[in-house]
């Protein structure tokens, strides 16, 4: 469906996010105790045939941001292992990081109830590294 119950609250219309909310909760099985990066690089597969598309990607990176503010906030201080992830294996490209890391908004856009400008400062500054890595081309 096209609705979704998200942290206790209905969301109409948000497919993509919804799904992304799914994949995050339920598919990919993902143990909050432990770095998220190593879980995302194992069910590569699975993250990628669930975003096919860059509006998916930008959606996924919503939902990621959401699930550490509310399942692993250890992560918000070391985001940069998570995009970096994400990003090596293809999953999310350059472009919807991109826009996601200049958004400092963007939980705001999705729900304002769940947003925290300290924790969308948090999660930002800890992925800074890698995104200007990205940004300038460098291999590995």
């Amino acid at each position: 469906g096209k609705d979704a119950l998200i942290y206790g609250d209905l969301f109409n219309g948000k497919p993509l996010h919804a799904q992304a909310h799914f994949l995050l909760m339920g598919a990919a099985c993902l143990n909050n105790e432990e770095p998220l990066g190593p879980q995302i690089i194992a069910k590569d597969a699975l993250f990628r045939g669930c975003v096919p598309g860059e509006e998916a990607q930008a959606a996924l990176l919503v939902m990621m941001e959401l699930f550490c503010i509310k399942e692993a906030r250890e992560a918000l201080e070391d985001f940069g292992p998570v995009l970096r992830a994400l990003w090596e294996k293809d999953i999310v490209s350059d472009g919807p990081i991109e826009a996601w890391h200049l958004n400092e908004n963007a939980i705001r856009e999705f729900h304002p109830k769940h947003f925290s400008q300290e924790d969308a400062e948090a999660i930002r500054e800890s992925s800074r590294e890698f995104v200007m890595w990205m940004q300038s081309g460098e291999d590995q």
